[in-house]
């Protein structure tokens, strides 16, 4: 963990590394995950729970999801220079304690990466009907994080941000 502060032109320094393509290549390969799960949330919930195949489908979107989310938020903390996270969640806290974006999104942030540790590890753990749950009510977080960093780290957001109509 740092424990210095940057100086002014460290900060500079930092801000001038990071990636804006490395962003969007993430946000591409995230496109692509939440469209796949955008499909499965058209299946009812006792088919889902009855399909093994689908079920473990939407686990390794979910978990790969969240993981674009985390290679984003750890990308911006190491080219800004800030301090590191002692785990996956508090990647999302270091960005939430600089005001990328507010308390209310950091949280659901912080429990989707614990969410996806979840997935990682205790994967036999894990309710199906929760999985199902997530895909039809929470994608809509990893929308709003797309939302903010490109607001604040792209250029064109515009250009570089493709948002895929869930509701």
């Amino acid at each position: 963990m740092h424990t210095k502060k940057p100086t002014e032109k460290e900060r500079f320094w930092c801000r001038a590394m990071i990636c804006a393509e490395k962003i969007t290549d993430k946000f591409g390969q995230l496109d692509e995950f939440l469209a796949i799960l955008k499909g499965m949330r058209k299946t009812p919930v006792g088919k889902f729970l009855k399909d093994k195949v689908l079920i473990g489908s939407a686990k390794y979107y979910l978990q790969v999801s969240i993981a674009c989310c985390l290679d984003i938020a750890n990308h911006i903390i190491a080219a800004e220079c800030l301090r590191a996270p002692k785990d996956y969640a508090d990647s999302f806290k270091v960005l939430e304690e600089q005001g990328v974006f507010d308390e209310e999104l950091g949280m659901k942030l912080m429990q989707m990466a614990k969410f996806r540790n979840r997935l990682v590890h205790l994967y036999g753990e894990i309710d199906d009907r929760y999985v199902y749950e997530f895909i039809n009510k929470d994608l809509k977080d990893i929308l709003d994080f797309k939302s903010v960093i490109a607001a604040k780290f792209l250029a064109s957001p515009e250009q570089n941000f493709k948002n895929p109509k869930l509701k």
